[in-house]
C-alpha cells in the first residue's frame, strides 16, 4: 500500500506539472478574469434583486468548465503514456498495472479537483465583492464535488481503454451532463415487478449519477445545509462506483497488449 502511495503521489506530481504545461491553468486563470469583468458590469446598475441570478452564473459557469477539463484531464492519463511509450520504463520497474492505474486514477481525480476549487476560489472572491453571500451549504458543495470527481476519474479512465481517447471524452461530458436526464428517463421507463427489483436497482446504481453530487442549485438558492448522513452516504457511493469503474477498466488493462 505504501508502494502504490508513493507510485500516486509520484504521478499526481507529474499530472499537476503536465497540467500547468499545457496551459490550463492558465485557461481557468483568463476564465476568472472575463467572470470578473462580467460580474463587474452589473454594478453600473446595481445587483439589488439580481444575487440569486449572479450566484447561478458564477456557479453554473464553475461546474461546466471543471467538468470539461475534469474528463479531458482523466482521459489523458493512459492514452499519452502509451502513445509517448513513457509506460514501459514505469511498468519495467516492480510496478503492477493495478499500482499503475491507481495512481493514475489519483492523479486525474487531484488534478480535476484542483482545477475546480481554483474557480470555486475565483467565483468566490468574485461575489463577495459584489457584496453577495454565501451560505454554508458552499462547503458541503466543494466537499461532495470531490467525490464526484472520483466517479468522474474512475469512469473516463475505465472508457479509455475499451475506446479511443476521443471517443471516450465524449461519452464521458455526454454522460456526466445529462446524468440528471438519464437518470429520470430510467425510472420513468420501469415498470415495478418484485422479482426485477434487485437487479433494476443495481443497474440504477451502476448508472452516471453525477447530478447527485451538484449542490449548485442549492447554493443559489442559499439552502440550509444538508443532512450529514446523505453526506456520508454520497461520499461513501462516489469513491466507491469510482473505484468500480476503475476495477471494470482494470480487468481488460491487465491483459491488455501495449
Amino acid at each position: 500500500m505504501n508502494r502504490t502511495w508513493q507510485i500516486a503521489h509520484a504521478m499526481t506530481v507529474a499530472s499537476l506539472l503536465e497540467t500547468v504545461r499545457r496551459r490550463e491553468l492558465y485557461v481557468l486563470l483568463i476564465l476568472v478574469v472575463v467572470m470578473t469583468v462580467a460580474a463587474r458590469a452589473f454594478t453600473v446598475f446595481g445587483v439589488t434583486g439580481l444575487e440569486m441570478f449572479v450566484k447561478d452564473m458564477a456557479f453554473t459557469g464553475v461546474g461546466m468548465f471543471s467538468t470539461i477539463i475534469g474528463v479531458l484531464i482523466a482521459a489523458r492519463q493512459l492514452p499519452e503514456e502509451i502513445q509517448r511509450r513513457t509506460i514501459y520504463p514505469m511498468l519495467a520497474r516492480p510496478i503492477t498495472r493495478w499500482q499503475f492505474l491507481v495512481a493514475k486514477f489519483l492523479a486525474a481525480w487531484s488534478s480535476a479537483y484542483l482545477c475546480f476549487l481554483v474557480l470555486n476560489l475565483a467565483a468566490l472572491l468574485l461575489l463577495l465583492a459584489l457584496r453577495i453571500p454565501v451560505r454554508l451549504i458552499f462547503v458541503q458543495h466543494l466537499v461532495l464535488k470531490a467525490f464526484a470527481f472520483s466517479w468522474l476519474s474512475g469512469f473516463t479512465i475505465c472508457l479509455t481503454i475499451y475506446m479511443s481517447p476521443g471517443a471516450a471524452a465524449t461519452v464521458a461530458m455526454l454522460l456526466s451532463f445529462g446524468s440528471g436526464v438519464f437518470a429520470r428517463a430510467f425510472t420513468m421507463t420501469y415498470v415495478g415487478h418484485p422479482l426485477l427489483n434487485i437487479p433494476v436497482n443495481i443497474v440504477y446504481a451502476l448508472l452516471p449519477h453525477y447530478s447527485l453530487f451538484d449542490l449548485t442549485a442549492k447554493v443559489v438558492y442559499d439552502w440550509d445545509p444538508i443532512h450529514p448522513a446523505v453526506m456520508l452516504f454520497l461520499m461513501l457511493y462516489g469513491v466507491g462506483i469510482g473505484l468500480f469503474w476503475l476495477y471494470v477498466g482494470w480487468r481488460r488493462f491487465q491483459t491488455q497488449p501495449i
